[in-house]
């Protein structure tokens, strides 16, 4: 059982590690208002108000990564 529970953690840390390495990509690849925008629809809609924590999570992660990558949009917007 410890062995299995071991892969599994790793294979949460890669799909964590790839998601992150996803987001960053997005990030550079659009312009900084069409990011943020797009993303404060994401975390209002789907992931702050979720009743699960893993999505609860996941845009709290989202919102860190924009706000570090995109700090003066979202002042704007916000």
């Amino acid at each position: 059982d410890g062995v299995d529970g071991e892969n599994e953690k790793v294979d949460d840390d890669d799909v964590y590690e790839f998601g992150m390495k996803c987001l960053k990509k997005l990030c550079v690849a659009f312009e900084g208002r069409k990011v943020v925008d797009a993303c404060y629809e994401l975390l209002m809609k789907h992931y702050l108000d979720s009743a699960e924590w893993k999505m609860r999570h996941a845009g709290i992660t989202l919102l860190s990564l924009i706000a570090k990558e995109f700090s003066d949009e979202m002042v704007t917007s916000l």
